[in-house]
């Protein structure tokens, strides 16, 4: 679907649309419609560039997109859909397009049967990944998640060099609690890509990742000398007296 560059197809003529190419707020959008409202949408999307997060009048940092070509090339591909079922490029078109729209149902439908006649697709694996981890905040289909984090987890294996895969690996892996994956997926993309907007973005995520696990792990050791006071495995007069903690006598 051609939102704005020269290398895109065409909405008439039976020609394919593609979704490639696409204006820069469009890197990890939201997009919203009458029939859809809005829906927020973080994963990257590929032939995207850089849009950073606004924030917008009440409700949390998004990148929003109202868009009429979206709806137009939606409507087209709908209808040009019959002669193309077993085409995994139009599939992955339309499950693009689908997915950017907010619909994910249907995005998930097209994007697994383009995957099943292009399994080594890495775009079309990927994209199928981001259906899958929008789609698992639907209640009932949270298993959807563990699915796109094993997707994105076999297009690095194939092809390391993905710094796409990657970046969407380390958010998949960090809503699954995969916390040290998710940290190897940032640490492992800014070695593909260290200077463009998304670089500025992954490296801020890792190095609050980062604080987050040493937090944690700051509160585990603490956690652990409280359980040894308690259990009587220190002398009375331990140090944790210093720090709140009661030995037993």
């Amino acid at each position: 679907m051609d939102m704005g560059g020269d290398n895109g197809g065409d909405f008439g003529n039976g020609k394919l649309v593609r979704v490639d190419n696409l204006p820069p707020t469009v890197g990890r959008a939201t997009f919203g419609s009458g029939v859809h409202g809005a829906t927020a949408f973080e994963m990257r999307v590929p032939g995207a560039a850089y849009g950073p997060v606004r924030e917008q009048r009440g409700g949390s940092g998004s990148r929003v997109v109202q868009s009429a070509a979206l709806l137009e090339g939606l409507s087209r591909l709908a209808k040009q859909r019959s002669g193309h079922m077993r085409d995994p490029a139009w599939l992955s078109e339309e499950g693009r397009a689908e997915l950017l729209f907010g619909d994910y149902k249907n995005a998930v439908d097209n994007l697994e049967r383009a995957h099943q006649l292009s399994p080594m697709d890495d775009y079309v694996e990927i994209d199928f990944a981001s259906a899958l981890s929008q789609r698992s905040s639907t209640p009932g289909l949270e298993d959807d998640l563990p699915r796109a984090l094993d997707l994105l987890r076999e297009v690095t294996a194939r092809n390391p060099q993905n710094s796409l895969a990657w970046f969407n690996l380390a958010l998949v892996s960090e809503r699954m609690q995969a916390l040290t994956e998710a940290l190897e997926a940032w640490d492992t993309y800014l070695k593909l890509d260290s200077s463009s907007g998304w670089a500025v973005e992954a490296r801020e995520r890792r190095d609050a990742l980062q604080k987050r696990l040493k937090e944690l792990q700051a509160k585990k050791q603490l956690a652990g000398r409280s359980s040894k006071c308690y259990s009587g495995a220190l002398p009375p007069r331990c140090d944790c007296r210093n720090r709140g903690y009661r030995a037993e006598v």
